[in-house]
Parts: C-alpha cells; sequence; structure tokens
C-alpha cells in the first residue's frame, strides 16, 4: 500500500528501453503506462529531452516528489538544478529497488534542458547523456554519457501537484563533505581539515574523516555502537552505523559543513579503501606524498557506490567524508 501523500510520486521505470525506440512522447507515454500498470494516481513526464523539447518545461509548475516509500527526493526545479536531493529517485513503480548498473536516459543536462547528448534526437546515433537510479546532485540526470546502444531505464516525475517537501529530521552524530583536501599531511591532516570545515561552520563537535590508511580501516577509527550518523539537514546516511560500515548507504553526503549542497558538478572524495572496514590498497603513501595513486569515490552515488570507486592521481585535492565521534 502506498503512503499517504499530497505531494507527486517519482520512480524509475522498471523496463529498459533501447534509445533508437524513444522520443519525448513516447518516454512520456512509458511513464504513465508504468504508473497505471501499478495503480500510482497522477499523470507523468518523464525527466527527459531533445532538441527544442525541454525536461524542464514539461513538469510546469509541480513540485515536491517522494519516492514511493514516502522518502523525498526533491522539493523544487531549482532545487533540482542546486542539487538539493535528499535521497536518490532509486525505485520503481512497484516500490522495488533499481538494480544493477541503474541507468536512466534523459538527454538532459542538469539545468532541465536538452544536451548535446540525445543520441542525435533519439534516432539511436551518436552518444545519449544518462543518469544514474542511485544519484544525487547532478548524477541524477547525468553521470554519464556513452554510444547510443543500451536499453536503460527512464526516471518519471508526477506533475499534477504543488505540494511542499521536506525530510523529518532526525538527530544523531553529525557528517558532512569536506572541501578539497591535498593528501600531504597524513591521516591527522585529514582529520584536521575536517575539523577546520567544521569549526570555520561553528558546529561545534569533535569531526575525523572517514579514510583508510595501509594499516588501518576507515570504519575502525569510530564506535559503531554511538548514535546513527546524519547530514546536517537531518537525513540519515544509512539505517545504522554497521550499515553504514558496511557502505550500505541509503543517501549520498554531498552536504558541505555550511549546510550547502554540493553543487552539480564532478565530485570525488579519498577514502582509501574499497569499503568502510578494509585496510587502505592506494593511500597516497598514507596520505602524506604526492606521488603515486590514492583510493577515491564517486560522491553522487547511494548504495555501495559511495564508498568505491577507482584510484586517483595524489596530486589532486578531493572532498573527505567528515563523521562527528
Amino acid at each position: 500500500m502506498l503512503p499517504p501523500t499530497e505531494a507527486n510520486y517519482v520512480f524509475v521505470t522498471s523496463s529498459s528501453h533501447a534509445p533508437s525506440d524513444l522520443d519525448v512522447a513516447t518516454a512520456d507515454a512509458t511513464c504513465n503506462a508504468r504508473a497505471a500498470a501499478a495503480g500510482l494516481p497522477g499523470a507523468y513526464v518523464a525527466w527527459f529531452s531533445a532538441t527544442g523539447n525541454n525536461a524542464r518545461d514539461r513538469i510546469g509548475a509541480a513540485r515536491g516528489w517522494v519516492r514511493l516509500d514516502g522518502l523525498p527526493f526533491a522539493d523544487t526545479l531549482d532545487d533540482l538544478r542546486n542539487g538539493k536531493i535528499f535521497y536518490p529517485a532509486a525505485l520503481d513503480e512497484t516500490c522495488s529497488a533499481v538494480e544493477g548498473e541503474a541507468e536512466i536516459w534523459t538527454g538532459t543536462d542538469i539545468t532541465g534542458n536538452a544536451s548535446d547528448d540525445t543520441c542525435t534526437d533519439w534516432t539511436g546515433a551518436g552518444t545519449g547523456r544518462w543518469g544514474h537510479a542511485r544519484g544525487t546532485t547532478r548524477a541524477f540526470t547525468y553521470d554519464s554519457n556513452s554510444p547510443c546502444i543500451k536499453a536503460k531505464h527512464l526516471l518519471c516525475f508526477g506533475v499534477d501537484r504543488t505540494t511542499a517537501v521536506a525530510p523529518t529530521p532526525v538527530t544523531g552524530r553529525r557528517a558532512f563533505l569536506s572541501s578539497g583536501w591535498a593528501p600531504t599531511s597524513g591521516l591527522s591532516g585529514a582529520d584536521a581539515k575536517c575539523q577546520s570545515d567544521a569549526d570555520a561552520a561553528a558546529l561545534g563537535g569533535t569531526f575525523h574523516a572517514l579514510l583508510a590508511t595501509s594499516t588501518t580501516s576507515a570504519a575502525s577509527r569510530f564506535s559503531e555502537s554511538g548514535p546513527n550518523w546524519v547530514r546536517l539537514d537531518g537525513v540519515p546516511l544509512a539505517a545504522s552505523p554497521a550499515d553504514l560500515f558496511a557502505a550500505r548507504f541509503d543517501t549520498t553526503l554531498t552536504q558541505r559543513a555550511p549546510g550547502t549542497y554540493d553543487p552539480p558538478g564532478y565530485e570525488l572524495a579519498w577514502v582509501g579503501a574499497i569499503d568502510p572496514t578494509s585496510v587502505g590498497g592506494a593511500t597516497c603513501d598514507d596520505w602524506t606524498a604526492e606521488t603515486g595513486r590514492g583510493l577515491n569515490t564517486d560522491v553522487l552515488l547511494a548504495g555501495s557506490d559511495a564508498f568505491s570507486g577507482g584510484e586517483g592521481d595524489c596530486t589532486f585535492s578531493h572532498a573527505l567524508y567528515c563523521l562527528e565521534e
């Protein structure tokens, strides 16, 4: 049974579609067909664009979108453009988690307008822009682009209602995403960066980096028996500390110490290991050198993607996951 709501629903289609089988009208019709089959109320449009037909324009004056489990996705179109997303869309029209690659054809940039990559207006030629079902900030609409070969899901927005939505804040240990940190001052330097950002924002408390070294896991630096970790807007990062350390992130840590949400650009965080309970793999010589490689992660994706990724050059500055003691 659907949770009661005065807001619009947002969902990812359970079906996948080849780009050559799509156009704007077909994408919208697919959203409405999937909604009707699942018994969802209201009218829907796809977050999907082509030349002269922008996703943002078809949303109109609608605002306030929640997932089918009742958790808020986003409130306004401006919030979508500015990265203020509470939970990723993540669920299909049956309220089931979208598994696997979870890629979504959008052809839409972060402004809500048609991008340069629309599979040549959905003829199947060239490249297409796609988002990710577990993505926030810009990643829900633009995680990458690729040749127009594979079938992907669609992202569907209800457009009948104008009810504001926001998360119900939960108290707990706080967490935020630091500004950029160059890995030259060691683990103590990473902790100092987190504390400096917290102090500048007058947060109070003591903060450390969720960061592994060659001998120490990131999780071992924190107590699992304490309260859960929440973003500064009160959104829990995971169901429990144990879930967080198992890399089961329910949302992304994309809020900065001042309370602002990460702008819709590409953002990485240094993590040093493949998951929070593993000791470091590539750690820039335990975060003391600009030589070598360091493991980082894409902070714009939830689930296990929030603590995974590839190796990066140690000359770059990336963010840190900062958790309160």
